[in-house]
């Protein structure tokens, strides 16, 4: 889990979690600690507000930009938004498949069990559609460029312990919880 953590969050925000813990420690109290029902270990405080929010700690800032090679006449923005609320905007060429953009992102958030996950887009209609990893993403998708999409679970493991990343469980989790909140 610390792993996960240490590869999610930026040094700005693990500075913050240390001096939070180093204050708590001290009794000097961290801001965010008190009356809210949260009590007990720091490092429990800490992880369950991380857990919490985690959207508004990961984010952060500007969106990510992942450039490509080519002059921008040969390549077309695709931004995506991941499950934990960031942005991840993508340079591709022109004639990329919906494979490439996805082992970008794959390769970004340094996820190892694929399989699970894709990525979607809504047509003009508001319909959500999977991206067909074999074909031309411009001639999947009619609205951009910039084209949106969503990096989501495709699929859920009949057998979540079966799971060996404690990073894809995590995911999981967030997607679960963005479709309870959505009422889905």
């Amino acid at each position: 889990m610390m792993g996960f953590l240490r590869r999610t969050f930026s040094r700005r925000s693990r500075s913050r979690f240390h001096t939070r813990e180093r204050d708590e420690r001290d009794g000097k109290g961290g801001g965010g600690g008190g009356g809210g029902g949260l009590t007990g270990n720091p490092l429990l405080l800490a992880h369950q507000q991380q857990v919490v929010h985690a959207p508004a700690v990961v984010t952060g800032g500007a969106p990510v930009h992942i450039p490509a090679g080519g002059t921008a006449r040969t390549t077309i923005t695709c931004r995506v938004l991941l499950l934990d609320g960031s942005d991840v905007n993508v340079d591709l060429p022109s004639k990329s498949k919906g494979q490439d953009l996805f082992d970008q992102i794959m390769y970004h958030i340094d996820l190892i069990e694929t399989d699970y996950f894709g990525l979607q887009y809504m047509d003009t209609d508001q319909v959500s559609h999977w991206l067909d990893m074999s074909k031309l993403i411009k001639k999947q998708i009619r609205d951009g460029p910039p084209y949106r999409l969503f990096f989501r679970v495709k699929f859920y493991s009949s057998e979540p312990n079966n799971l060996r990343e404690e990073f894809t469980r995590y995911l999981f989790v967030l997607q679960l919880r963005q479709d309870v909140l959505s009422g889905k």
